[in-house]
């Protein structure tokens, strides 16, 4: 049997190394690295700042786009960062501008995905569900490839 306390290092250990692999990955990966996702995301969570009518709005990461969109306008009162798509365009340092999204992007998705799994964790604890098969199950759903690409691509 796997007390509570095991339990709670795994997971913080999990936790840690997600968090230190995602910041290295953070910081050496360009935005235009991965041009499938992060483009897209950053590009419309922008265009939904901007008034401009978004483009995807069938997408099935529009919950993304709205969330960076509320992030990055609360961003825009400390920041003096461009703030619409059509400044984005007109200023000199495009690149660093969309860097910077992508940072914001990147860092959002790893607290959403960690909260993907606590509340995950708590509707198999409402299902009456034993601390130990709730624990392999979140283990299980944390080495799923679909989970793990979630952080890095």
């Amino acid at each position: 049997m796997i007390n509570k306390k095991k339990i709670s290092r795994i997971y913080l250990l999990l936790f840690l190394s997600f968090f230190i692999i995602h910041f290295y990955q953070l910081f050496t990966q360009h935005w235009s690295g991965v041009l499938d996702q992060d483009l897209i995301i950053i590009y419309n969570s922008i265009l939904l700042n901007s008034g401009v009518e978004q483009e995807y709005r069938d997408h099935p990461a529009f919950t993304t786009f709205l969330i960076n969109s509320l992030f990055y306008k609360v961003l825009f009162l400390f920041s003096n960062n461009p703030r619409d798509i059509n400044s984005i365009f007109n200023s000199t340092n495009i690149d660093e501008t969309f860097q910077f999204y992508f940072y914001i992007s990147r860092t959002i998705n790893f607290f959403i995905n960690i909260l993907l799994l606590y509340f995950f964790n708590k509707i198999l604890k409402k299902l009456n569900l034993k601390r130990e098969f709730r624990f392999f199950i979140c283990i299980i759903f944390i080495l799923s490839i679909g989970y793990i690409s979630t952080f890095f691509f």
